[in-house]
């Protein structure tokens, strides 16, 4: 079984004032990990029915390697980055799992149409790029902070344009 795709179950408390934010970043990691990461072919994020701030993440992997090198991706990263702060408490790994069926060739053939329906998913509509994701990434984690420190400008004046920016560089505000 060790030569079967990797699959991880997770579980993220969200603080009920960040919902709607968690939501949007994670269908936008969503997207640039399915486009940018070949080793990728489910990623699925539910919510608890009875509790509307728990979030299930579903993901499929061609193998362990491929897990390893998705959190690594900038994308991963900057989701993280970004939704940190909107954890209530950690996240919670409820289990690894090893597949049965479908087979790597089956999950292969479905991710053209998890793209395609990515596409369709709010938020997504403008974002064709894994570069797309990552700068509304972004620029989401710099508005999740302006709403955190309930601080009052105008970003458009007083950030460095994205293009310009560092991927590693913090988000530089003019006085």
């Amino acid at each position: 079984m060790v030569d079967s795709m990797y699959s991880i179950f997770v579980a993220i408390n969200v603080k009920h004032e960040h919902r709607d934010s968690f939501i949007e970043a994670s269908t936008l990691e969503a997207q640039g990990a399915i486009r940018g990461e070949p080793g990728l072919f489910q990623f699925q994020m539910l919510v608890d029915e009875t509790n509307l701030n728990r979030f299930y993440f579903y993901e499929i992997f061609k193998d362990e390697e491929a897990a390893n090198n998705h959190w690594e991706t900038e994308v991963f990263k900057t989701w993280w980055n970004t939704v940190e702060e909107m954890f209530d408490g950690e996240p919670e790994t409820i289990c690894t799992m090893r597949s049965i069926s479908p087979s790597v060739n089956g999950l292969e053939k479905q991710k053209a149409g998890l793209m395609n329906w990515l596409s369709q998913c709010p938020f997504m509509a403008e974002s064709r790029s894994s570069v797309d994701v990552y700068e509304r990434l972004l620029w989401r984690k710099l508005t999740l902070r302006m709403e955190i420190s309930e601080t009052i400008f105008d970003p458009l004046e007083s950030l460095m344009p994205l293009s310009a920016m560092d991927q590693n560089t913090p988000f530089l505000i003019s006085s």
